[in-house]
């Protein structure tokens, strides 16, 4: 596999690219550039982001430690070479996921790899899972060092064991010892839990057999129960269909008698409407208003309306006219005469101012006189209007004038009545005789009414009695049976339920068909896994001898290619190195042959040992092509030390990504 460039919004970079070629690429950026953040997305980029792992004290998260510093989503893409295409890898962040979404398509087709996904991504197309990746290929200078992991620790005793990376002792003789403690282990696994499974299965039978004998009882008392309840039963149906049938007799002659008088009445009215009509038509019953009486006239051409209000004005003029008098004459005249003579008397024998007194006064008896007069004649005048008003009504007193005013009214009025009812009547003649043609007359049409009142009377008589034979007929009681069969029927509802809790309890129990197969396969799987347990045991011991004798023939593999590198790194001074559980190393040197733990020796030479250990682990792990990423491994590294590790990545037959601050 080739790497040909990267694309990354990731950490401190944003839409940051990096171009790649085969063999080695010396990328040299300063610190805080992003060459540990390159590396880690790489990482990211085949086996995404665990964003189950949490941030700690000192210690950021991979999904917080790289979220992109210019506040962008978290992505990225890588173009490569693989199996002879060309293909490019995406992954995104969605829905707070970070690089969640992956995408994996050919370059030149633009199709997708349906075999790559973002689960299987890294382990497809590095070969190795993602702990050893990062252990075996991702070298940084700050952790050289090899430390425990399952996966690696796999791998190393597999390759210790049989030089290859599929095979382990550690893991088969784990599984084995797995398989023998799943087994029985003390007072616990499989077939201890199997023995007592057994024995509770055995014990459910026995209990399900019980119910299986009860519920056997039951049933034959159920079924002879249910017969004699039927047999009753189908007596009172046969009841109940003759009196359903003499029911729907019923009913049919009602439906029939309905329809009849339906039709009868089809085009009449309703009967509120006929009432209506008949009412109407008493009302408008024409009276006699008689002869018309003499009409005074002081009300000829007066309207009906007017009559009875212009006699009262006409009585209250009488009255009025009727009470003016006129005065009398004899004191006028007696005081006049006599003040005539004093004052004669007086311009006689008297002074003159007496006599001009008295004369004044007999002057003012004078003109009392002409006033009494003039009363006299206006009273005159009135009488005789008052006369002439009662004349006008033909009547000699204020009396007989109201009463030949309320004898006009009353005429006028039972005239207007009169020719309202006539009025009235023909056109309740004409309404009628929509759908009575033969009321001509007041009386036919009364006649006419009272037998439409007759028939809707009968047909609404012969809809309740339809309503009343669909009710009895809708709500005729169930078939029902005599107490004997209601009693045999609690009975064998009692029967069901007693039958259907011991179903339950049987069902809850397992069934005695899936028990019986329950405690038959149960007594199987104890033989098959004691069989099992013992050729666990035997194989175990037959592994254990096998492994001794492989180790001592594969085990150089591994610390052989590393002490070549290690040679190659120290320029011949060291030329072995030793690996002993749990990855301790040690080298040998060359001239003296000593071995030394690698504790005791330089930082430099330490990081070599680890460089050349990592190198040849990477050699044995790794698929051929699988890249390799080193981020500042070369920091400790004195500039010959440096020059011998750039010679020897360059002769690796795989991509190495060398990441270094100068």
């Amino acid at each position: 596999m080739l790497i040909r460039n990267m694309t990354a919004t990731f950490g401190c970079l944003d839409q940051a690219e990096l171009t790649l070629e085969p063999g080695l690429n010396r990328l040299r950026l300063d610190n805080e550039q992003g060459k540990s953040t390159w590396a880690a997305f790489l990482t990211a980029m085949f086996y995404g982001i665990d964003t189950s792992k949490r941030s700690s004290k000192g210690r950021l998260a991979e999904k917080s430690r790289y979220q992109p510093w210019s506040g962008k989503t978290m992505a990225g893409t890588v173009e490569l070479e693989w199996q002879g295409r060309v293909l490019v890898l995406q992954r995104t962040s969605e829905r707070g996921k970070p690089m969640a979404s992956f995408r994996a398509w050919d370059k030149e087709t633009g199709r997708d790899v349906p075999e790559l996904t973002a689960s299987n991504c890294g382990l497809t197309l590095l070969g190795v899972e993602r702990s050893v990746f990062q252990r075996s290929a991702f070298l940084s200078g700050a952790e050289l060092a090899v430390s425990q992991d399952q996966d690696l620790a796999r791998r190393l005793g597999s390759l210790a064991a049989t030089g290859r990376a599929e095979d382990s002792y550690p893991a088969a003789e784990e599984r084995l010892k797995l398989w023998q403690n799943r087994c029985r282990y003390h007072k616990t696994g499989l077939i201890p839990e199997t023995e007592a499974k057994l024995r509770q299965t055995e014990g459910t039978l026995e209990a399900v057999e019980a119910l299986r004998r009860r519920r056997m009882e039951l049933t034959a008392e159920l079924a002879r129960d249910t017969a004699r309840a039927d047999q009753l039963e189908q007596q009172a149906r046969t009841e109940a269909q003759e009196r359903r049938t003499l029911l729907r007799n019923a009913l049919e002659q009602a439906h029939i008698r309905a329809e009849a008088k339906a039709s009868q009445t089809a085009a009449l009215p309703p009967e509120p409407e006929l009432q209506r009509l008949l009412a109407r038509l008493e009302a408008a019953r024409v009276s006699d208003c008689g002869p018309e009486p003499p009409c005074p006239p002081a009300l000829a051409g007066v309207p009906t309306e007017d009559v009875w209000p212009k006699a009262q004005r006409d009585a209250a003029d009488y009255e009025a006219l009727a009470a003016a008098k006129g005065g009398s004459l004899l004191l006028p005249a007696l005081l006049g005469g006599i003040l005539a003579l004093l004052a004669l008397a007086a311009g006689i024998w008297g002074p003159w101012p007496l006599c001009l007194a008295l004369a004044l006064g007999a002057l003012g008896a004078a003109a009392w006189g002409v006033i009494v007069l003039r009363q006299q004649k206006e009273a005159k005048q009135a009488g005789e209007q008052a006369r002439a008003l009662l004349d006008s009504y033909g009547a000699a007193s204020k009396e007989e004038l109201l009463t030949a005013a309320l004898a006009r009214r009353d005429w006028l009025l039972a005239k207007a009545q009169a020719e309202w009812q006539a009025w009235e009547q023909t056109a309740l003649l004409e309404q009628i005789a929509a759908f009575a043609p033969e009321a001509g007359t007041a009386e036919a049409a009364r006649q006419a009414l009272e037998q439409a009142l007759i028939l809707q009377r009968q047909a609404a008589e012969a809809r309740q009695e339809l309503e009343r034979a669909e009710q009895r007929f809708q709500h005729d009681p169930p078939v029902t049976s005599n107490p004997q069969a209601v009693e045999l029927r609690r009975h064998c509802a009692a029967l069901q339920a007693e039958l259907a809790s011991d179903a339950r309890q049987e069902e809850a129990l397992g069934g005695w068909e899936a028990l019986t197969a329950k405690a038959e396969g149960l007594r199987e799987t104890l033989t098959a896994l004691e069989t099992r347990e013992q050729a666990v045991i035997l194989a175990r011991e037959v592994l254990a001898a096998a492994n001794e004798q492989l180790a001592q023939v594969y085990s150089p593999q591994l610390t052989g290619l590393a002490g070549e590198y290690l040679r190659q790194l120290t320029r011949g001074r060291y030329d072995s190195l030793v690996l002993e559980q749990p990855l301790e190393l040690s080298v040998r040197e060359t001239e003296t042959g000593l071995v030394r733990p690698l504790a005791a020796l330089s930082r430099g030479t330490q990081d070599q040992a680890w460089l050349a250990l990592r190198l040849a682990m990477t050699r044995l792990l790794l698929p051929e092509g699988t890249p390799v990423v080193l981020d500042d491994a070369l920091l400790t590294f004195d500039p010959g030390r440096e020059q011998a590790a750039l010679e020897l990545l360059a002769r690796e037959n795989r991509q190495v990504l060398l990441f270094s601050c100068r």
